[in-house]
């Protein structure tokens, strides 16, 4: 069976303005030379008397003198635009409102239910190339809701999510490659899936790509690397990685034996729910 998928959920340029050429100044900083009759009626005149200076006024004690510049006037603050609702941002080629629109119509948020609406909206922001949408359609389309049930067409919208970095997306095409589920069959292709899902750190995908590195299984067998994997998905919440690491540390399987490890180990399974793990802990803890 396929894991169920789910969402995850993100200059104008300066202008040159042209300045008018620069000229050099050639005019000379001295003033002109006066003639000879200008500089004798110049002495006929009687010498000007220099301005009488002003007396300074005195300020009283404690008067702060005048504000040279006024004070600039406080801006009154502006209203942001409202931000356009989705059935408008989606129509002006926003692909995730979109998607999100697609999503309130599928779960009825504050809308009227509409299966087959949502699949459209979905549709359409896949093409704008929101991988959202991606995996939205292909949930719709493997599942028949609001659209004919089409499992090939569901596999090429899985495989356009993952290559647009939905995990979860890459880890369902995987499967699909590993079991011949709407694509042909083929092993090597699922380990590559599964691998981006890993990288995506999707649990299940490390986990599948754990199998095939302890097994052998279309894949050079390598247990240490095994034994990485599932530590990295017991990490992430994934009980029977938690059993098959602590099996690991309790059997010496790529990795050196750790008692202490295992029981750490298989506890957290245990704690998930696993029941294999929970009597591989009690047997280990009664044998201290």
């Amino acid at each position: 069976m396929l894991d169920a998928w789910r969402f995850a959920l993100p200059l104008a340029g300066l202008a040159l303005v042209a300045m008018p050429a620069c000229h050099p100044d050639t005019r000379s900083d001295r003033a002109p030379e006066a003639s000879p009759a200008e500089k004798a009626a110049a002495e006929k005149q009687p010498a000007e008397k220099p301005p009488a200076e002003k007396p300074a006024v005195e300020k009283p004690p404690g008067e702060k003198p005048p504000a040279l510049v006024a004070k600039a006037t406080e801006a009154a603050p502006v209203e942001p635009a409202p931000a356009p609702s989705p059935e408008r941002a989606c129509q002006a080629g926003d692909a995730r409102a979109c998607f999100k629109l697609g999503l309130a119509l599928s779960k009825g948020d504050g809308l009227e239910p509409d299966a087959a609406r949502a699949a459209g909206l979905y549709a359409k922001a896949c093409d704008g190339g929101d991988a959202l949408g991606c995996s939205a359609l292909a949930a719709a389309q493997f599942s028949g809701r609001g659209v004919e049930r089409d499992v090939a067409a569901a596999m090429r919208s899985f495989k356009r999510a993952c290559d647009g970095g939905q995990a979860d997306a890459c880890y369902n095409y995987g499967v699909a490659c590993d079991q011949g589920v709407g694509v042909e069959r083929d092993r090597a292709a699922a380990l590559r899936y599964y691998e981006l899902a890993c990288r995506g750190d999707h649990p299940s995908g490390c986990f599948n790509l754990a199998l095939a590195f302890f097994t052998g299984k279309g894949q050079a067998r390598d247990r240490p690397k095994a034994v990485a994997l599932f530590d990295q998905a017991c990490r992430a919440g994934h009980p029977r990685a938690c059993y098959n690491l602590g099996s690991a540390y309790n059997n010496g399987q790529g990795v050196k034996k750790d008692r202490a490890k295992a029981i750490e180990a298989f506890a957290k399974a245990c704690r998930a729910g696993h029941q294999q793990a929970c009597r591989a802990l009690k047997q280990l803890e009664a044998g201290r």
